[in-house]
This record gives structure tokens, C-alpha cells and sequence, in this order.
């Protein structure tokens, strides 16, 4: 069983990496490789971060004062609040992956500086699979409203 400074002082550590890590996923634009490296750096740190609040709690346990208990309890609240920022950034980072897959090859690279658009076999089935992705949003909004059309109906007629 660790100590209780050293559990602390780690805890302080991995509090300011994951924000850290936090940010930086919320920054990156472009790159897949480097979301996942950090997506996987902030799970490994709330892992290591679950298992000192454990340990924290057992010395606590054990017969710790009143002020360990606080920090205790401030520590649970820091873990709930990089959780929940990383399930938040996951979120925004997932939507930027998918963009950047969905558009890569968008660009010639080699004509970027040119600022000339290249269209590609890509680009077209690209926007075919956007195409694709609308029609069926609209199908299921559509089969939302005759549920709740025939939900409706059933609730008046007292079915």
C-alpha cells in the first residue's frame, strides 16, 4: 500500500496531465493518429487515477483524519469532473475523425499551396455517402412522425 503523500502527490500529478491531455484533444484539427495516442494516454491516467482513489479510500478506511477525507472527497469530484470532460471531448474528437475520414483526399496535396481544389474518385463517393446519410435521416425522421402519429391516435381513441 502506497503512502498517503505518495498516493497525493500522484494524484496531483495525473489531475494536471489528463486536463492536460484533455486540452490537447479538444485542439487537435487534423490529425487521427495523434486524437487516438491521446484518447489512449487520458484512459490509462483515469485508470491509474480510479485505482489511487481506491487506494486513497482504504487509508481512509483505515483510520484517516477528518482533512483526509475532504481530500478524499475532492479528489472523487476532480475524477468525476475529467471524466465527464473526457466523455465530452471523446464526443467532439469522434466527430472531428469522422470528418477528417469523410474528407481526406477532399485536397491534392501537392496542389494545396496552389489553393487548386482537385476532385477525385474519392470526393464523389464521398458525397455519395453524405447523399446516403440524408436520405436516411429523412427516412427515420419520416417513421418518427407516423409513430407518433399513430401514438397519438391510439392515446385519443383510448386504446
Amino acid at each position: 500500500m502506497l503512502l498517503w503523500e505518495d498516493i497525493l502527490k500522484e494524484l496531483n500529478v495525473l489531475e494536471s496531465s489528463t486536463s492536460d491531455n484533455i486540452q490537447a484533444l479538444n485542439n487537435i484539427i487534423h490529425d487521427i493518429a495523434s486524437i487516438k495516442d491521446i484518447e489512449n494516454q487520458i484512459q490509462t491516467s483515469l485508470k491509474r487515477f480510479i485505482s489511487l482513489l481506491v487506494d486513497m479510500e482504504m487509508y481512509v478506511k483505515a483510520g484517516g483524519s477528518e482533512n483526509q477525507r475532504i481530500i478524499l472527497n475532492r479528489f472523487r469530484d476532480v475524477y468525476k469532473d475529467l471524466s465527464g470532460n473526457y466523455r465530452h471531448s471523446k464526443a467532439i474528437a469522434d466527430r472531428k475523425s469522422t470528418r477528417i475520414e469523410l474528407f481526406s483526399g477532399h485536397y491534392d496535396q501537392s496542389n494545396i499551396t496552389k489553393g487548386i481544389k482537385i476532385r477525385s474518385q474519392e470526393d464523389s463517393e464521398t458525397q455519395s455517402l453524405l447523399k446516403e446519410m440524408t436520405a436516411a435521416k429523412n427516412s427515420l425522421r419520416l417513421a418518427d412522425s407516423f409513430l407518433e402519429f399513430g401514438l397519438r391516435l391510439l392515446l385519443t381513441n383510448g386504446f
